[in-house]
């Protein structure tokens, strides 16, 4: 039976394409996490690499596009070109879209 048949399920969780398995106590630590907060987004993690382009999601260079030159932890250094300069700046990885090519 193919998961669209099965009545109250929205997807299947892969990891490694490989159906996952999630502990009954991972389960409930995300029930927790939703019950109190309300403004919960889920989102799938672009796969960032260095040198490829990004775009700037928000804040005050929303829309800039740059290359990704340095990865650590939860931020990235991205050279953004224009007007003749060459800026480098940090942003958390979260405000990054990866573009195509």
């Amino acid at each position: 039976m193919g998961p669209e048949k099965i009545s109250g399920i929205l997807n299947f969780v892969y990891w490694l394409g490989k159906r996952a398995i999630i502990k009954d106590e991972e389960i409930t630590t995300i029930r927790k996490f939703l019950n109190e907060f309300s403004d919960v987004q889920v989102e799938e993690q672009a796969k960032l690499q260095v040198n490829t382009k990004v775009r700037i999601k928000q804040g005050v260079m929303m829309n800039y596009q740059g290359l990704l030159i340095e990865l650590y932890g939860n931020r990235a250094r991205v050279r953004i070109d224009s007007m003749g300069l060459s800026l480098n700046a940090q942003f958390d990885k979260r405000n990054l879209e990866l573009l195509p090519g």
